[in-house]
């Protein structure tokens, strides 16, 4: 498996890679075909498809899976990523469990905090997983729904820099 990028970009393909085969040796997931940088054409809304690949692309008998990890993922990253979603059945986000701090749900006394800044709705699909990986302990600590990780506004309207859209003054 040949990655591009610094070395956290390879540290964190290879505990995904890891935990992926991990989950298809224990037959926790029965991944029928695994493979790494799996080409993809994405039907956009442009007429031309645009060509792009999946860091990591797992099937099993009912569901096919896409991987994508982003070492510094930002709102705009995730919504650019978000086209490979339509090509398979589920989609998972790794990232660095430190990152987005705006966006992670925090627990406060059994309580989930109330968000200032919220990511779009259509973040909070059904079939949108994040795992989320401790780069100091080397281990993936979340895999979770990703509305259960990151705030995802119900309503449509996402908050950005903590206020509500609308008309400029």
């Amino acid at each position: 498996m040949l990655v591009n990028g610094n070395r956290t970009t390879a540290l964190m393909h290879l505990l995904a890679w890891t935990e992926l085969q991990r989950l298809r040796v224990t037959q926790t997931w029965p991944i029928t075909k695994l493979r790494a940088e799996q080409t993809v054409v994405l039907n956009t809304d442009t007429q031309t498809p645009r060509e792009g690949k999946f860091d990591f692309y797992a099937e099993t008998p009912s569901k096919t899976i896409g991987f994508e990890v982003l070492t510094r993922p930002s709102r705009g990253k995730l919504l650019k990523k978000f086209a490979y979603r339509n090509e398979v059945d589920e989609f998972v986000f790794i990232l660095p469990s430190d990152s987005m701090t705006k966006y992670q749900r925090k627990e406060t006394n059994g309580r989930h905090a109330s968000a200032h800044f919220k990511l779009p709705k259509l973040f909070g699909e059904k079939g949108l997983y994040a795992w989320l990986v401790d780069l100091d302990d080397q281990r993936i600590i979340a895999k979770k729904p990703f509305s259960q990780l990151f705030h995802v506004d119900e309503n449509g309207h996402a908050l950005k820099n903590g206020k509500k859209p609308g008309k400029r003054r």
